[in-house]
């Protein structure tokens, strides 16, 4: 039987480690996924587990992808980098559950809905090791460039754009960023964690997408935008961070550790693709049953999507 709740969670996991005392801390049902946190004892050591489980008619095309694409990155990620994730202790295909050791302390998208800002220096550390961390990530995933790639399946079939964007508007042989490897699909604020110095990757990609880094980066930006349009910062007119000075230096970032020279192209595919995203947002909001959160979502969230979208 397929997990389904946080009852069966507690049960199943229970059962993938019978001698040990196993304590459930969290529990939260993603869109995709339900989420549990584990406290786990033996012999007086105790230990925090994450577990992720897809639901059965999401599995097949997702929970495999992510656990070969978490243990590719932590087994090519060498003792002492400033750029890790978690390592997977199990992954039970009979069950869709995927089990990593749990990684204290906190998102990006937390630091950055603060109210009371942190220091610049901080920040710039922080924007710093994303850049690092998603040039690391496209370094370990990257293939050889062909122009046979763009007739590849994978190519831009990312879960989120499909293949509706149609690539062929740009040159990618005239980019400057014209590395291809696979997209971490979602390269976003919640899916970085900082803990001592280093930045943690979380949620990697379930799908086997490959495009040039402007997917990515795209993403990464368009995300930064959203988190400035919470309403929080509107009420309390807050302005501590700006989302494009963060993504200009995160972009720097980005292209000097992988030693490459961003040009107009690069922008112009980069912000194509922004465009896409807002589309793609925009687009679950038209449906006609809405919960009470989706229905605020949409007020606050139309505008800036349609001024995104028409820019």
């Amino acid at each position: 039987m397929i997990t389904t709740n946080k009852n069966e969670m507690i049960k199943k996991v229970g059962t993938l480690f019978p001698l040990f005392d196993l304590k459930i801390i969290d529990f939260k049902e993603k869109p995709f996924s339900k989420i549990g946190i584990f406290s786990i004892k033996k012999n007086n050591i105790r230990w925090k587990l994450f577990v992720k489980h897809y639901p059965e008619s999401n599995a097949d095309d997702k929970v495999r992808p992510e656990y070969i694409h978490q243990k590719h990155f932590f087994k090519n990620i060498v003792d002492k980098s400033i750029v890790k994730c978690p390592r997977v202790i199990m992954f039970n295909e009979s069950e869709n559950l995927l089990i990593m050791e749990y990684v204290e302390g906190e998102n990006f998208k937390k630091i950055l809905l603060r109210v009371k800002p942190i220091e610049k220096n901080t920040l710039n550390h922080y924007i710093d090791l994303s850049g690092i961390a998603l040039a690391k990530f496209h370094r370990i995933f990257e293939i050889e460039f062909s122009n046979n790639i763009f007739g590849d399946a994978r190519y831009y079939d990312s879960p989120l754009l499909r293949k509706k964007l149609v690539v062929s508007q740009f040159d990618i042989n005239k980019c400057g960023l014209n590395n291809i490897s696979t997209s971490f699909i979602d390269f976003a604020p919640w899916n970085t964690i900082f803990n001592d110095g280093k930045i943690y990757l979380t949620d990697f990609p379930a799908s086997f997408c490959i495009a040039t880094p402007h997917l990515d980066l795209a993403r990464f930006k368009y995300t930064l935008k959203v988190l400035n349009e919470y309403p929080r910062f509107k009420i309390l007119n807050l302005n501590w961070w700006n989302p494009d000075q963060i993504f200009s230096r995160f972009l720097k970032k980005y292209a000097d550790k992988l030693d490459k020279e961003i040009n107009d192209i690069d922008i112009k595919l980069i912000n194509r693709l922004e465009k896409e995203y807002a589309i793609k947002e925009k687009q679950k909001y038209d449906s006609k049953t809405m919960s009470i959160m989706n229905l605020f979502e949409k007020w606050y969230m139309t505008p800036f999507l349609e001024n995104l979208i028409h820019k």
